[in-house]
């Protein structure tokens, strides 16, 4: 605390006895066999957690910029760490006390007061040395493109190097050269051919489709987990926490409702803002084009591609090929007067544009759903 940045306004002599007191506190614990998990990412928490009496391996670094308590909980992943780690307290398999706490706490000073051999670090009062190439004694989070956390061991000199220059939220490396790119770059700026991965999980806004690392469905009584929506565990019977596939948040039956057709359960919070939604651009399609439960439809090309676009507020449209901008068409002569899918009326055709390069289609709605006609001379 005497060399935090942001610290309580005290004396120096109050701070070092509060950090004084923190220090037994966190031997008192570890003695006791608790396991302690330290998030941190690369800035100031991690020089100051150098000073904290902890085993090898509670220490977990994230190779990123910023406060990772943030980060994490702009990515979704704060609430799965939580659920993971409340989980192993209710597991009947959780080591008590854990076996490395232990161990590191008889050569630790105890907080009783004894006098037991002290270890070198303990004795230097840091937990280690940035010029240490040896020892891999610390532990490295490796994000996945999915969101999950793969742990690796790593020694302080090579977290000193990333440590120089680490990435961003939005930045990503070269997949062929592994330059550090900004956000912004489309391409490699060192080898200007490498392009990001294909999948990236963003930090900064939340996912198309949702906006938390999928979860299971977990029954109170035996603790199985279910992908798909049940009323009630099909194991045991006993009653379900669901969890809402959009916004992450826990909840019960009659606290929402599934959706039919994927199984996937939403809460009551969610489908109401569903509903204003689907009001709202129910208002702004065209006639005929508006199909209640989601405006995703299939695209499928004569022996090409195919895939899912989705047609959104505001005239934005999403595909698997890129974003675009959908627009009404002006209805050619060979379509007046005749019947849509709207009863009598016609349905007004669409002009849609997206991808890279640019493609331009028109859209002619269909009883079983439209023909799709390129309009900027491509095949």
């Amino acid at each position: 605390l005497r060399i935090a940045h942001l610290r309580p306004g005290w004396s120096e002599d109050q701070l070092a006895a509060v950090t004084e007191r923190m220090k037994a506190n966190v031997r008192k614990a570890v003695e006791r066999g608790t396991r302690i998990e330290y998030h941190v990412a690369m800035e100031e928490h991690l020089v100051l957690a150098r000073r904290l009496p902890l085993p090898e391996g509670s220490l977990l670094v994230h190779p990123v910029a910023g406060r990772i308590a943030r980060l994490l909980e702009r990515c979704g992943m704060l609430a799965s760490l939580l659920v993971d780690l409340v989980q192993e307290l209710q597991d009947d398999g959780c080591m008590r006390p854990d076996a490395d706490s232990v161990a590191f706490a008889l050569g630790a000073p105890p907080s009783d007061g004894e006098q037991r051999v002290e270890s070198a670090a303990v004795a230097a009062a840091l937990a280690w040395e940035w010029s240490d190439e040896a020892s891999e004694r610390m532990t490295v989070a490796r994000w996945r493109p999915g969101g999950e956390i793969e742990r690796v061991r790593a020694s302080p000199s090579e977290i000193a190097s990333m440590l120089a220059h680490p990435p961003t939220t939005g930045s990503w490396y070269c997949s062929g050269c592994f330059h550090l790119n900004d956000e912004e770059s489309r391409k490699c700026q060192s080898c200007y051919e490498g392009d990001p991965l294909p999948k990236r999980r963003r930090i900064a806004q939340a996912a198309p489709k949702s906006r938390s690392p999928k979860r299971a469905h977990q029954c109170t009584a035996c603790w199985r987990r279910f992908d798909r929506y049940a009323p009630k565990c099909v194991e045991c019977g006993g009653a379900l926490e669901l969890i809402c596939d959009f916004c992450g948040a826990f909840g019960a039956e009659g606290t929402g409702r599934p959706e039919p057709v994927q199984g996937q359960w939403f809460c009551n919070g969610c489908w109401r803002k569903f509903e204003i939604h689907s009001a709202a651009i129910r208002a702004e399609l065209p006639l005929g084009w508006y199909i209640d439960g989601g405006q995703a439809w299939t695209w499928q090309e004569d022996g090409g591609r195919h895939g899912v676009i989705e047609f959104h507020r505001s005239g934005r449209m999403s595909t698997p090929w890129g974003n675009g901008r959908w627009a009404s068409a002006p209805i050619e002569p060979r379509h007046a007067g005749g019947a849509g899918c709207g009863g009598d009326d016609v349905a007004v055709p669409l002009r849609i544009h997206f991808g890279a390069p640019p493609e331009e289609w028109r859209l002619d709605r269909t009883w079983d759903g439209f023909d799709a006609r390129r309009l900027d001379g491509q095949a």
